[in-house]
């Protein structure tokens, strides 16, 4: 592969990963399937909401997380420091996150750490096909 479509691949995973968060945050259930692979091996057992670590169908993983974001009023995924790895039709991606959960001006719970994501090349569009959390730190109030 030449540099230019290495350069191209790397942008579209870089700007996958930022669709995924956006999704997250603006809970909207279509754009984040459309950032997904069909069978996901998801670990987020460090950070409400809670998933714990294995496959996965998407459809089942986005029904668990609209559920568990549906008590917050409002979430923040910020994304940054990406380091992305591609191989061929594969890829890993480690970007450093902080995530906010709010009930309310007086409860939140934040959390920071870094986020391990694999990637693969379906039908010629980038897909995330797992996602593994690594919290290094917490605030906030951890019971939400």
């Amino acid at each position: 592969m030449g540099a230019l479509e290495d350069l191209t691949d790397w942008h579209a995973v870089h700007e996958l990963s930022i669709r995924w968060a956006e999704a997250l945050d603006q809970r909207n259930w279509p754009a984040l399937r459309s950032t997904l692979a069909g069978r996901l091996h998801m670990d987020l057992s460090g950070s409400p909401p809670a998933g714990g670590p294995g496959p996965i169908w998407v459809d089942d993983w986005i029904g668990e997380v609209s559920r568990d974001l549906a008590r917050f009023t409002t979430t923040q995924h910020l994304l940054g420091n990406h380091r992305i790895a591609l191989h061929g039709d594969q890829g890993r991606v480690r970007a450093e996150v902080q995530v906010q959960h709010w009930m309310s001006t007086h409860r939140w719970h934040q959390v920071g750490g870094w986020y391990e994501a694999t990637v693969v090349r379906e039908q010629g569009e980038w897909a995330i096909s797992g996602v593994t959390f690594h919290q290094t730190w917490e605030t906030g109030d951890p019971t939400l």
